[in-house]
């Protein structure tokens, strides 16, 4: 399905059509990083996550469509003008990105070839965000590269020194000004008439998205600093956002910036009651504190059941299959979602309680020959009910951090410092308790995950501590693939190898009950 971006009346839409996936033949080796965030030069800000667009068209209220002959569109960017039949988008060239005008009306392009445009933070969650916006009929506010000198590297010849005074988590990560450098953007005044244009502010900004208000002022959502941190994260948990007005003076700050259409995350999909004749059955199971929702699917061809766990932050729902890759194909597939209590006093008694009763409960409903699993904090979930519950049969483990020790400063929804609770950082590291796990566990890994808590030397280790621990396991390690899989060959190569390990696995799990 196409995604549809409307214009303000809803008489016009553009239309953008997908690979579900992109290619591994896509892949490039010249992005830079920056906490987890991909930078990817030709766009001067942020790698987007998909392939580029089959199809792009103009839908009209009458349902006839129009293509704009513009070659190598990039998918997102567009911006409607708010009165008239005109869209801005951009299209990847030599230079990196440039902007087009299609006159819907007219059904004429534009293309501004030699203007380079910067999509700086604009791409940010894949959310769509412009980094452009209209000011009037011949006028369009854009983000342009900062233009920085080339200047050549000192040899690397002195010592590296560094002091710090806790309590506080130490990161040898880059600072904002590395993000600046390879993502800051100007605001630019283009006059389409002239090619011209003139800038509006002196300094650079890290711009998530443009908009012009209701009041006809522009909006402008953008990085007002890193935010304060005792633990490690990823790019998008440590940047803070503000946002301000546009004015002849500068950047006026917002004291409510509910006037801004903040960029879309994913959707998490709430808990919903299934449609009469679904096939799908959802159980309900109490945990003391929120309730944990087990959706199952039909049974498949193989006897086994592969229950994937997923922890999140209140009563929702997943959806089927799991997130990461088609798991157990011919079998039997559950989701747990489990809103685990977790206030800044919690217990690991109070912990485990939660989980217990619901992957106990979860287990017991399926029956025998269940394989349990999970991606991220989800692996971790998964390896934990493993040690916990002899009657499941193997674990799936993608993306994970097996030893939390070494992210001694909180991880998930834990944010004292490990020496305050050491043992429930010890409950949630499989490494420590690999001696536990008696059943046969598949870990996957992307070789370039820059998530802090889950490099790949953490599957590695967990691999070879739980081999010399007496365990079995099967390690599948995923070139040029990051925290989540990405590429249409990955998901694949993943399929293909967790369904022919579930298979062997199954083979010597007979059926209990």
């Amino acid at each position: 399905m196409p995604a549809s971006h409307p214009n303000g009346d809803g008489s016009l839409s553009v239309l953008t059509t997908l690979p579900g996936r992109p290619s591994l033949s896509a892949h490039r080796d010249d992005l830079g990083d920056w906490c987890g965030l991909d930078l990817d030069p030709a766009l001067a800000g942020l790698a987007v996550d998909r392939a580029e667009p089959l199809s792009v068209a103009v839908r009209f209220s009458d349902g006839e469509e129009w293509h704009p002959p513009v070659s190598r569109m990039t998918g997102f960017g567009y911006a409607w003008h708010p009165d008239l039949p005109l869209l801005a988008g951009l299209a990847h060239g030599p230079g990196g990105l440039h902007p087009w005008i299609a006159d819907c009306a007219a059904r004429t392009v534009t293309e501004l070839a030699e203007i380079r445009i910067a999509a700086s933070l604009t791409t940010f969650g894949n959310a769509g965000g412009a980094p452009l916006c209209w000011l009037d009929r011949d006028r369009l506010l854009v983000l342009c590269p900062e233009i920085r000198e080339e200047t050549e590297a000192a040899a690397a010849t002195e010592p590296l020194v560094y002091d710090a005074a806790g309590p506080g988590y130490v990161s040898f990560e880059p600072g904002i000004e590395a993000l600046h450098a390879a993502a800051g953007a100007r605001l630019f005044e283009l006059d389409l008439t002239s090619g011209t244009g003139r800038p509006l502010l002196p300094d650079s900004l890290l711009v998530r998205h443009l908009e012009r208000g209701t009041d006809g002022s522009v909006l402008v959502d953008h990085v007002s600093g890193l935010r304060p941190s005792t633990r490690a994260g990823t790019g998008a948990q440590r940047l803070a956002w503000a946002v301000g007005r546009l004015t002849e003076a500068g950047l006026e700050p917002l004291e409510d910036s509910a006037a801004l259409r903040q960029p879309r995350p994913r959707p998490v999909r709430p808990s919903r009651t299934p449609r009469a004749g679904s096939v799908e059955e959802v159980v309900t199971i109490p945990t003391g504190f929120h309730d944990a929702v087990l959706t199952v699917s039909p049974p498949g061809a193989v006897d086994a059941t592969v229950l994937w766990l997923r922890a999140t932050s209140g009563p929702l729902r997943a959806e089927l299959p799991g997130p990461n890759g088609f798991v157990g194909a011919d079998s039997r597939q559950a989701v747990l979602d489990l809103p685990l209590h977790w206030p800044g006093d919690v217990t690991l008694e109070q912990l485990h309680g939660q989980l217990e009763r619901a992957i106990g409960a979860s287990v017991e409903h399926l029956g025998d020959r269940v394989v349990v699993g999970g991606h991220s904090f989800g692996a971790t979930l998964a390896l934990y009910a493993l040690a916990h519950f002899p009657a499941l049969a193997a674990g799936i483990a993608q993306s994970g951090c097996y030893n939390r020790t070494r992210v001694c400063g909180g991880f998930q929804y834990e944010k004292r410092p490990y020496w305050a609770v050491p043992e429930i950082y010890h409950a949630f590291s499989a490494l420590l308790f690999a001696d536990r796990i008696r059943r046969p566990v598949l870990i996957a890994h992307g070789l370039d995950d820059a998530n802090p808590a889950t490099h790949p030397d953490q599957a590695v280790e967990f691999y070879q501590g739980l081999v010399a621990a007496g365990g079995e396991a099967r390690l599948a390690l995923f070139p040029c693939e990051g925290h989540t899989f990405r590429y249409r060959e990955t998901h694949d190569r993943l399929q293909e190898i967790q369904t022919a390990w579930l298979a062997n696995v199954l083979e010597r799990t007979p059926a209990l009950r």
